[in-house]
């Protein structure tokens, strides 16, 4: 996630004009915030579901019990068939945690590609650099290479 944040983040507030890119930030960082923590919340409790659904522990005190449903740390420093029954819960809770996350990462994919409109991911070199209005690194890119090569040519002379 943190390679594409980035590249992300930069194609946002280059889609803008110059006088929006700021609420565009914004709002990108916004609904990363708010969707990580959400995503967060939603994978913990299925994880914590099927943590809790999977842990079978016939045989055990019910304070023991109790205590290894409500924590799978407890769980792991109770030892014995507990700990051995709460490690495998807990790897069913992780693995259908990821199996979810991984789900909406796919769901959420398909929806980016139906809806972005639609745009040649390729222009032409002339229209990457001339850009009235608009901010973007093709242009700024161009300024500096400009720059850079006029230095050089007063350094030669």
């Amino acid at each position: 996630m943190g390679a594409a944040m980035t590249p992300a983040t930069a194609a946002i507030t280059e889609g803008l004009p110059a006088e929006q890119q700021g609420v565009g930030s914004a709002l990108n960082d916004l609904s990363r915030e708010v969707g990580g923590a959400l995503g967060i919340a939603v994978i913990g409790s299925i994880v914590t579901a099927v943590y809790r659904a999977n842990l079978h522990l016939a045989g055990v005190p019910a304070g023991l019990a109790g205590k290894a449903r409500g924590s799978f740390a407890l769980a792991i420093h109770a030892g014995g068939p507990v700990k051995a029954t709460a490690s495998t819960a807990f790897v069913d809770g992780i693995h259908t945690g990821l199996l979810y996350a991984a789900a909406a990462a796919v769901v959420a994919a398909v929806t980016v590609a139906v809806l972005l409109p639609g745009r040649s991911r390729r222009r032409p070199a002339a229209a990457r650099e001339v850009q009235p209005g608009r901010s973007g690194t093709p242009a700024r890119t161009t300024t500096l290479v400009a720059a850079a090569a006029a230095a050089q040519r007063r350094g030669m002379s």
